[in-house]
């Protein structure tokens, strides 16, 4: 007897953006997607697995998320909250302070780049101040 995989909900099978505007000038703080597994985009790194893209803050970044992590991070983005983004990883609400509970943008941020002290020239990470004065690493 043959069956059909299970498919996937509606929900689940469209790309999903949420953009966070800076809390002092309105303007994008950053734009946050995330590419279905399925999908034929042109931001996708591997077939078969989710992308999730950081546009607008520091530059562009793509990462790879799979198992358990799409479905809390898509329910996030689907909110447009970005607390929950914070908690899920951290590094995925770079705009985001959790003390202050704001978004802003990059021109409200301080960012510092690290250079790794054992190779000279070496991005290591970078660390941000919000306009409160509250420190956070934005970047790694």
């Amino acid at each position: 007897l043959f069956t059909q995989p299970p498919r996937k909900s509606v929900m689940n099978d469209h790309i999903v953006e949420a953009v966070f505007q800076c809390r002092f000038c309105g303007e994008t703080a950053a734009a946050v997607t995330l590419i279905p597994p399925d999908a034929s985009h042109a931001d996708v790194l591997q077939p078969g697995v989710a992308t999730l893209v950081i546009s607008g803050f520091i530059g562009r970044s793509r990462e790879q998320v799979g198992g358990e992590r799409e479905e809390p991070l898509r329910a996030a983005l689907e909110e447009k909250n970005a607390a929950k983004l914070y908690e899920l990883e951290r590094l995925w609400a770079p705009f985001y302070c959790p003390r202050c509970r704001q978004a802003y943008c990059i021109h409200h941020w301080t960012v510092v780049p690290n250079f790794d002290d054992e190779f000279p020239g070496f991005y290591d990470s970078s660390i941000g101040t919000c306009p409160q004065g509250h420190r956070r690493k934005v970047d790694d």
